[in-house]
């Protein structure tokens, strides 16, 4: 029950992403920001499903653990080091461990 909890709680992440990715795409106003909008549409969810942050933490942070290599390629892309970046992404999946998303 934990683990589809966990996946409800993803899905209402990436589903806030998507619909403000949209909105900003649609309307060229700084109020449409993706974060600015994704973040509200979470907590306007968590606060009116009337879910304590602590059931969503859990989550956030296996997203966090998905995205960061992600950030880390796209950093070492941007600044044209193709090589360290592997010692980078190495270091960074060291420094992270199963049981660190789950606390």
């Amino acid at each position: 029950m934990q683990v589809l909890m966990m996946l409800f709680f993803m899905g209402i992440t990436v589903g806030a992403y998507l619909l403000s990715r949209r909105l900003s795409l649609k309307y060229s106003n700084p109020l449409f920001n993706v974060i600015l909008m994704s973040v509200s549409i979470v907590i306007a969810t968590l606060l009116i499903c009337r879910i304590p942050y602590s059931e969503y933490a859990p989550s956030g942070k296996i997203l966090s653990l998905l995205l960061g290599p992600a950030t880390v390629r796209w950093q070492c892309r941007c600044t044209g080091t193709g090589r360290p970046c592997a010692a980078t992404l190495r270091q960074f999946w060291q420094a992270q461990s199963p049981a660190h998303c789950f606390q």
